[in-house]
């Protein structure tokens, strides 16, 4: 919900939004959905999602997605 408040509060129009989480058990869900469900006007890539505890050993995957995106 608190992802929810800030992009309902802020106007992301004309922006990218690159979303990313890490996470225990549901991974990103329908949250790449509903961000491009509150943000009509704004550019969304694809996500990116780690589990936590994995989190020490994902700087290769960080970086793949990363160059996917064009972005390194």
């Amino acid at each position: 919900m608190p992802v929810v408040t800030f992009l309902s509060e802020y106007d992301f129009s004309e922006k990218t939004i690159i979303p990313f989480c890490t996470y225990k058990g549901s991974y990103l869900g329908r949250s790449v959905e509903n961000i491009k469900t509150l943000c009509l006007m704004s550019t969304i890539l694809d996500g990116f999602e780690v589990r936590g505890r994995d989190v020490k050993n994902a700087l290769n995957k960080v970086s793949k997605w990363l160059y996917k995106l064009e972005m390194i």
